[in-house]
Parts: structure tokens; sequence; C-alpha cells
């Protein structure tokens, strides 16, 4: 689904709308509980959790940085 061209209609912007509410939502009552989760995990769960999470951003910037390699040097690609 892209929203950059063509007809849009209602439910588009509806199931838009909807996942956005949907997002802040859910960003809202994981910050609102976080103390609590934060008291009931342990050092050792947080701990975990805090590499899990380095873990995933910097695969997230490995993916990014081989777009922008590939977008630069489209060469490298074949």
């Amino acid at each position: 689904m892209s929203l950059s061209g063509g007809h849009i209609g209602v439910v588009t912007y509806t199931s838009v709308i909807i996942g956005i509410a949907a997002v802040i939502a859910l960003t809202f009552v994981s910050f609102h509980y976080s103390s609590f989760i934060s008291n009931k995990l342990g050092k050792k769960e947080m701990n975990v959790i805090t590499r899990l999470m380095g873990l995933i951003l910097a695969v997230t910037a490995a993916g990014m940085i081989g777009a922008g390699l590939k977008g630069m040097f489209p060469v490298l690609v074949s």
C-alpha cells in the first residue's frame, strides 16, 4: 500500500489512522507501566534486554548503511 500516488480512499486513511492510534496507545501503556516492569525484572534481565535492544539497533544501522552503499555504488549490487 502506497500513499504517494493514485486514488486514496477513506478506508486507506482510516486504516492508517487506526494503526497510528494503536502505536500511540501501546507506547503510552509501555511508558506508563515502565517503572512497574523494571521493578519486577531483575538486574540480569534488564542487562539482557539492554543488550538485545543494542543488537537490534546495530542490525538496523547495518541495513541502512548497506542500502546507502548500494544506492551510492550500484556496481556493488551485481
